[in-house]
């Protein structure tokens, strides 16, 4: 079989299918893992400057931990940027969580700026990658995270409701492109299987 590479989603992860084990279950464990960290952000009620640190900080190293988990799906010479990527998301995520009283300006302004730059991130990768099967995926995230980090950087003033609402949205639409990434590698699974002789 030659080597065939896919652009899975989000992360631009790179799944060399004839050369390593199949990865769509690691994808699949993270969407379920994203939605169920949405559910818990959604449902609780924040009602103190502290909670809403703490989620910021646990969806900041919880994409974090995402992106190093992804370059383990990439080739050896595009591993390093995801690895930097995901440490600087940890990086910030234990700012919220070390200094657990901060503004609620301060928040809106660390919410926002992560979302859009990631958003940016994203977006870009996708175009570079138009030429691969679900590209859109990864403009899909972008776009999402761009607009719900550019309505919080401009709004610092909202509720903390309003911004876990944006943590919990940002988690769940984080969660189902995750979860359509894993079942798009099952499927190239599949087709890419040889019947053994």
């Amino acid at each position: 079989m030659s080597r065939i590479e896919v652009w899975a989603v989000d992360e631009s992860r790179v799944e060399v299918m004839s050369d390593r084990p199949r990865r769509w279950p690691v994808l699949l464990a993270l969407g379920i893992a994203w939605v169920l960290f949405a559910v818990a952000v959604l449902a609780f009620h924040v009602q103190t400057l502290t909670a809403l640190a703490a989620f910021a900080g646990a969806t900041f190293v919880a994409a974090g931990l995402t992106a190093v988990i992804g370059a383990s799906t990439l080739e050896r010479g595009r591993r390093w940027p995801m690895v930097v990527v995901g440490l600087a998301g940890v990086g910030l995520g234990v700012v919220p969580l070390v200094w657990p009283e901060p503004s609620l300006y301060f928040l809106a302004v660390l919410i926002g700026s992560f979302l859009v730059v990631s958003g940016v991130a994203h977006f870009v990768r996708a175009l570079f990658h138009t030429a691969e099967r679900y590209w859109w995926v990864g403009s899909v995230l972008g776009i999402s995270e761009f607009l719900i980090g550019a309505w919080a950087a401009a709004y610092p003033g909202r509720s903390l409701t309003v911004f876990a609402s944006l943590l919990g949205i940002y988690a769940l639409v984080r969660g189902v492109l995750e979860i359509f990434g894993a079942f798009a590698l099952r499927g190239l699974d599949r087709d890419l299987r040889v019947p053994s002789r």
